[in-house]
């Protein structure tokens, strides 16, 4: 068995009043083509309604529904079979309205065979290439929502622009947090977008890795009510964009408040470490010398003269003194002591 015979052929509707003309083109389609034959438009409108034809073969003048309106039925589908109007009474206007309908071509009778198979052919590579073309832009089309649904569940900011500098697609995020309801409109440029905080830190960037193809990285602040958040932004040149074949850029922000947060924390607890380590250490060498002092003050009370009231008024200043320094050194020992809370409670912590 032949490989054309293997595949499927084309399906054809033969619509002509004519019986010798229907029982030649039966014969001279067969080998190639599927083919329907019908006698009248009527019934190739009640067959169209029923089945799939690739292409449509019909006389113009015919008895009841003629030529135009099997052209008009066909019409009627999107993705309905295309017409060939094959007639014996050619004429000008006729031609310019069945050109002016869609009609696929116009041929006059006698019938040119070759000519016939090959306009037969030409239609149905027509329709193939239509059928492939509407199935990948359904894809295309499928893909694309695939993508901005997973470009929206993204909770980075994420956008990219063309080797124009001009916006290609940005995610929900982008659009909420970063563009903030500026005009971001797509294959409008970029700097119609931006925020002043991101735009002056961006914009000569942007050239620089589209001219380089090198990433960039650098941190950006956004004050908004009193409140700051930090984004790490990442520039990533990108090889080939489906609308730029000289490519674009990818640019990521990354809100990275909460680990701006984090390290201020983890720095004052460090500071506060500081403080603990220091007030031990002074406690340890107040204390020592300070001990001595005072038992050198009892040995002195125990050995002056009874009753010498400058000695007494002497040493009762020292002692008065060593307790204010002992004093001080409790309070470097809870201080040593003391959990970080204890001198952190004005912190107001921030709300992501």
């Amino acid at each position: 068995m032949s490989k054309r015979s293997e595949e499927k052929k084309p399906r054809i509707l033969v619509v002509d009043d004519e019986e010798l003309i229907r029982t030649t083109l039966m014969i001279k389609l067969s080998s190639d083509f599927d083919a329907t034959i019908v006698s009248s438009g009527n019934e190739a409108i009640a067959q169209m309604a029923e089945q799939s034809f690739d292409v449509v073969l019909t006389d113009l003048k015919m008895m009841g529904a003629d030529g135009l309106d099997v052209l008009r039925a066909a019409r009627q589908s999107s993705d309905g079979p295309d017409v060939i109007i094959l007639t014996g009474y050619a004429s000008l206007d006729s031609a310019v309205e069945a050109l002016r309908q869609e009609a696929f071509d116009y041929l006059t009778k006698p019938i040119d065979h070759a000519r016939l198979h090959r306009v037969l052919l030409r239609a149905v590579e027509r329709r193939r290439l239509a059928a492939e073309n509407r199935a990948i832009t359904a894809e295309n089309e499928r893909l694309r929502n695939f993508y901005e649904v997973l470009l929206n569940e993204i909770e980075d900011a994420l956008f990219a622009v063309d080797s124009s500098c001009r916006l290609v697609a940005a995610n929900r995020t982008c659009r909420e947090r970063v563009f903030e309801g500026r005009a971001a409109k797509d294959n409008g440029p970029i700097a119609d977008a931006l925020p002043p905080w991101l735009k002056q830190r961006s914009e000569k960037l942007f050239e620089t890795v589209l001219e380089q193809k090198k990433p960039e990285v650098f941190e950006a602040a956004q004050s908004s009510n009193g409140v700051v958040r930090h984004y790490l932004v990442r520039l990533q040149p990108l090889a080939v964009l489906l609308r730029d074949p000289n490519g674009g850029l990818l640019a990521l922000l990354t809100d990275i408040t909460a680990l701006k947060q984090l390290a201020q924390a983890e720095s004052q607890a460090k500071k506060i470490e500081g403080i603990s380590q220091l007030a031990i250490t002074l406690n340890h060498e107040i204390n020592n010398p300070l001990g001595i002092v005072l038992g050198q003050t009892h040995l002195l009370r125990q050995d002056i003269v009874s009753g010498d009231s400058a000695w007494e008024e002497r040493l009762s200043i020292i002692e008065e003194q060593i307790q204010r320094i002992a004093q001080l050194t409790q309070k470097l020992r809870r201080l040593s002591t003391a959990k970080e809370t204890d001198y952190i409670d004005d912190r107001k912590m921030i709300a992501i």
